[in-house]
């Protein structure tokens, strides 16, 4: 049986979405980040543009309805993803890391995952978030050494 492919009508939006987010969020990430001498200061610097994804929305879309977030598909978030990481892969991942550091909360938490709904994940001042590493470095970008946090 043949697979087909092809993107829907929503995914073609969604891809659409994505592109032009990137563009005017990410284009300006870059530039205002990757120039700088350490891990702290991209962090830094990332921040506006990091709200600005957040406020767009992107961390909602992370979040199951059932848990108070928007997501609609997990492939709708794999395209996404793709066109935010094709301009820039740091404060997209920060996003994304943010999220995953969310579902144990959001699935095995006590309480209503009322959080989910609350101004800061709006507003881009969601719980926490670091990505402290090389502004070239990528998931398949050759391993480097890293200061230990601790000694």
């Amino acid at each position: 049986m043949p697979i087909d492919f092809s993107l829907s009508p929503e995914q073609h939006a969604v891809r659409e979405r994505a592109r032009d987010l990137a563009r005017d969020v990410l284009t300006a990430a870059r530039e205002a980040t990757h120039h700088l001498a350490t891990p702290e200061q991209r962090f830094v610097a990332s921040r506006p543009h990091y709200r600005a994804l957040v406020q767009a929305g992107l961390l909602r879309r992370l979040i199951p309805p059932p848990l108070g977030g928007e997501m609609t598909s997990l492939v709708d978030l794999a395209i996404e993803a793709e066109e935010l990481m094709a301009v820039e892969t740091s404060v997209p991942l920060s996003v994304f890391s943010t999220g995953l550091g969310l579902m144990p909360l959001l699935f095995f938490g006590t309480g209503p995952p009322s959080f989910a709904r609350s101004p800061s994940m709006r507003s881009g001042s969601p719980p926490a978030t670091c990505s402290a590493r090389p502004a070239t470095a990528s998931a398949s970008s050759t391993p480097h050494s890293a200061r230990p946090l601790r000694s």
